[in-house]
């Protein structure tokens, strides 16, 4: 297998070219950043969805699907299909929370303790389906491991006094999303990489999955490589978010697009939507 690419990685802005068609046949591998590149955490982007649909239909390339999600894929995939992504757009996800399911499975033995949702508790259902054994949750003070996932709708300042204990003690910190923010429709919320940066401010020490880190470019990499029979790839990388999305692909040698996430309000005729888009560097064909 080769992979082609300049020495030095090119990054597009999405306002520089017309759309995804005028530079699509130069990939047989995208790598695509989901929360403000395909949806805003509420509703789909319509325009998004269709330039990988006709990026595969036309190309025959492979679409994989990147999200810092401290979740694991399948939890996300079940997700996106109840907001109605469809299946033709993709073939492959990998998140944050299936590596840090791959570090978890190899801690079995050390006690943990979960800062973040309950919603994200799926991460340790996962490890022990591949393991056969459950994760050691535990309280805070008995916990010689902190895994966070995000603020569950707190404020980051609310969690202070506890990160600085779990600090004080020496506790290492796995963040299972380097996220800061997330947009959610015309809001947005705290994640878990948030946490993270007040607990490095506090002493404490954090290690990462998830873009912009190598392990999940990696996994990416290796699903791209089973699905697809070319031995040449290159890959480009589309995604909102510059220290995670475009970082992660520059240090990869990718190429990157860089879109631009921006809620739009008024009319939601479709063509005026995707002019919108257009004009505002949203992923189109």
């Amino acid at each position: 297998m080769q992979f082609i690419h300049s020495p030095v990685s090119r990054t597009y802005a999405a306002g520089e070219v017309s759309g995804l068609s005028r530079i699509a046949e130069a990939y047989n591998v995208l790598m695509c950043d989901l929360w403000g590149t395909l949806h805003d955490g509420v509703a789909l982007f319509p325009a998004a969805v269709s330039a990988l649909q006709r990026y595969r239909a036309v190309t025959q390339g492979v679409v994989v699907l990147l999200s810092n999600a401290p979740r694991p894929s399948a939890s996300i995939q079940a997700h996106l299909e109840a907001m109605g992504l469809p299946r033709d757009c993709w073939d492959a996800i990998v998140t944050s929370g299936d590596i840090a399911v791959d570090i978890l499975s190899k801690r079995l033995h050390v006690p943990l303790f979960h800062l973040g949702p309950d919603r994200d508790l799926v991460l340790y259902d996962e490890v022990e389906h591949r393991t056969g054994a459950r994760p050691i949750l535990t309280k805070s003070y008995s916990a010689e491991m902190v895994v966070c996932t995000g603020t569950s709708g707190r404020e980051p300042k609310d969690f202070d006094e506890l990160l600085k204990d779990l600090a004080a003690r020496g506790l290492p910190m796995l963040c299972a999303n380097p996220d800061l923010i997330a947009p959610k429709g015309a809001s947005f919320s705290f994640c878990a990489g948030t946490l993270a940066s007040r607990y490095r401010e506090f002493g404490g020490l954090v290690s990462y999955t998830g873009k912009p880190y190598a392990p999940i470019y990696e996994k990416a990499l290796a699903l791209a490589c089973s699905l697809s029979p070319l031995q040449t790839k290159r890959v480009l990388a589309i995604g909102d978010g510059l220290e995670t999305d475009i970082r992660g692909a520059v240090e990869q040698s990718w190429d990157a697009m860089h879109v631009i996430y921006e809620r739009i309000q008024g009319d939601h005729d479709a063509d005026c939507a995707n002019e919108h888009e257009r004009l505002l560097g949203r992923l189109v064909w």
